[in-house]
């Protein structure tokens, strides 16, 4: 799982990407989705405060009531 944060047209959400180890985030396409313009990686800090998880070791679930799946 990926932390990401996607942001633009009034959008500032946190998500956790879930995919297969083979694939690779779209980060365009998943900003767009959400409605924003924009989706970055979390950043290590935000992913241990989102998930209590170190940046690397992220389970496909979420607990927090700010990361979206």
């Amino acid at each position: 799982a990926l932390g990401c944060t996607v942001k633009g047209n009034g959008v500032n959400q946190h998500v956790l990407a879930i995919l297969a180890a083979d694939q690779q985030a779209d980060l365009s396409q998943l900003a767009s989705h959400i409605g924003g313009l924009r989706a970055s990686l979390a950043s290590p800090a935000e992913v241990d405060e989102l998930t209590g998880c170190v940046f690397g070791a992220i389970p496909p679930f979420s607990f927090h009531p700010k990361l979206k799946l």
